[in-house]
């Protein structure tokens, strides 16, 4: 059975803006491209997604980024119902609590973040997984 694997912003931003996680995430995405995996984020992610490139690319250039992306990845939406089940979560941070509640009601097997503080805050049987932790995982 292929993995769902919702993909938090900071894992994109490291693939994107080639920070220090680059080389695990490429790896990552590659596993998608080989149909491996199924990788998922929300259209909130994409949005903040590109608020950040657009101050490190042109839009063109932004645009056809995101595009190939999305050759990889499927776009999930959190309902309002899922928003009001993040804010009455135990998560202090709200944006993690409605990505970690997002990933959880579209039945995801995995949420990778390179947040330290979010990976400790899996409240259900949803596990937040570094790249690292992810990849090992999916080596097994």
């Amino acid at each position: 059975m292929v993995s769902k694997v919702f993909l938090d912003i900071n894992v994109l931003l490291d693939f994107f803006l080639k920070r220090t996680e680059f080389e695990s995430v490429e790896q990552l995405l590659l596993r998608a491209k080989k149909r491996e995996i199924k990788v998922y984020v929300s259209s909130s992610i994409l949005q903040t997604t590109s608020y950040y490139l657009q101050k490190s690319y042109d839009t063109h250039t932004c645009k056809l980024l995101l595009l190939e992306f999305l050759r990889l990845a499927h776009v999930i939406e959190a309902s309002q119902e899922t928003i009001h089940q993040a804010l009455k979560s135990s998560i202090d941070d709200i944006e993690d609590a409605i990505h970690y509640f997002t990933a959880l009601t579209h039945e995801m097997d995995y949420l990778v973040s390179s947040d330290k503080q979010f990976q400790k805050v899996a409240i259900s049987n949803l596990p937040i997984l570094s790249i690292e932790d992810m990849d090992k995982k999916l080596s097994q």
